[in-house]
């Protein structure tokens, strides 16, 4: 049986240590270990799947009890007598076959619990992607790292709320992954003279991500952990760092009349110079003309720099022929992503004001599905009807457009979601 799951690897570091040291202290830290362990995995609805020595591997159904049984887990480790214990956590898929677990999930997830010090909590980018709804559980990124037996690199996040232990990048073991062809795109500054137009500069940042995500040989840095930096003054060597890339691209965006003009300039982050600049003044009426004319040339200038890889004739598609619709779901995007009910409602009123001017605007029905899920999942609308018109909506975007990757991202979350929901109120843990 295949499936999707919250995948959780523990260790007790240096066990085989303090068993010859001290067999009686190694032996009560195991028990505790698993006292606890058990205890945690039944308030948070887990699974047990194998004790093996010092270790353990469990699976959930959702992410965020995953990861808040993790964190229970290590402030109980940690009180008392600390029993040294490290955690990591993906969301993949395994293959349940009898009483036994495997697939690629389990795999990076074990990879990850290595790359752990004692106190700590890993995540895998998949995971910590989940949680983006949850402010509450704040992650940060360590950055890209090549992990035995996995094929390509993986983004490692970090639990940093209070009582967590962050360790220093250089503490980690692994081999972390600096690959030439990586970008990080800093959030655009607002330079208009109404600072209200932010949402536009934030939406111009988001639009360049995804075009430049495009590019298959091109690794850029994810939007969430981009916009970490918004509003923060920190040497572009220390973001390259933190974010492991090796260029940071950053630019501004001025709103005037019926013109925009947007600035765009490529750092290399480790020695933190510039070596391309460029400025674009525009009409307004050709915003995806501009967007896709600003990523071509930016790929181009990073195939320069970087060394030949493909590009795509076009990297922004044309989205509506009305540019007060994009205008208003770019608000609908800048308040959505804020992820708290006030915020959201304004969000549902003004990707329902962008329908109004184009129904055929996809990415709407999407924000719209995006927003009553979290209102459905965080109770602030009663379960059934938020889940009835995400549902709803996120197929009206199928019939549009079957081609959009955020169609079927929706549509797969969508049926994750449902079906934990059906199994937990059937009282079922067993995920088999």
């Amino acid at each position: 049986m295949r499936q999707l799951s919250a995948i959780m690897f523990t260790d007790i570091v240096g066990y085989t240590a303090l068993m010859q040291g001290n067999e009686v202290v190694a032996v009560k830290a195991r028990a505790r270990h698993r006292e606890v362990f058990e205890q945690q995995h039944q308030i948070y609805r887990g699974e047990i799947i194998q004790y093996y020595g010092d270790g353990t591997l469990s699976v959930f159904k959702s992410a965020v009890d995953a990861t808040e049984c993790a964190i229970e887990i290590q402030k109980r480790m940690l009180q008392d007598e600390p029993v040294p214990l490290r955690i990591g956590l993906h969301m993949g898929d395994i293959v349940f076959d009898k009483s036994e677990v495997y697939g690629d999930g389990v795999n990076v997830a074990s990879r990850i619990q290595n790359l752990a010090v004692a106190g700590s909590i890993f995540l895998s980018e998949k995971l910590n992607e989940e949680l983006r709804n949850h402010t509450a559980i704040a992650t940060t990124s360590l950055g890209r790292f090549e992990l035995k037996n996995v094929s390509r690199p993986v983004e490692v996040f970090a639990v940093t709320i209070p009582g967590i232990v962050v360790p220093p990048r250089e503490n980690l073991q692994g081999n972390q992954q600096l690959a030439g062809k990586t970008i990080a795109v800093l959030p655009f500054l607002n330079m208009s003279a109404n600072v209200e137009n932010e949402y536009f500069s934030d939406g111009i940042t988001e639009e360049i991500i995804n075009a430049l995500s495009k590019i298959k040989s091109l690794k850029v840095t994810s939007r969430t952990s981009c916009f970490f930096f918004k509003n923060k003054n920190i040497p572009i060597r220390q973001i390259g760092k933190e974010l492991n890339v090796s260029t940071i691209l950053e630019g501004s965006v001025r709103l005037s009349g019926s013109m925009i003009r947007i600035t765009a300039q490529l750092i290399q982050a480790e020695e933190d110079f510039h070596f391309w600049s460029e400025t674009w003044d525009r009409k307004l009426e050709d915003i995806f003309e501009i967007q896709d004319e600003i990523s071509l040339l930016i790929a181009d200038k990073l195939r320069e720099h970087f060394g030949h890889f493909e590009i795509q004739e076009h990297l922004v598609e044309k989205q509506t022929d009305s540019f007060s619709a994009y205008e208003y779901y770019l608000k609908a995007r800048y308040h959505a992503q804020k992820w708290n009910p006030e915020d959201l409602r304004i969000a549902i009123s003004l990707y329902e004001q962008t329908l109004a001017l184009d129904p055929k605007h996809t990415e709407s029905y999407l924000g719209l599905g995006d927003c009553y899920g979290f209102m459905a999942t965080t109770g602030f609308m009663p379960f059934e009807e938020a889940w009835g018109k995400t549902a709803q909506l996120i197929n009206q975007a199928h019939d549009l457009n079957d081609r959009l990757p955020g169609v079927h991202f929706q549509l797969a979350n969508l049926a994750f979601l449902l079906h934990a929901t059906t199994v937990k109120h059937s009282g079922k843990r067993k995920l088999r």
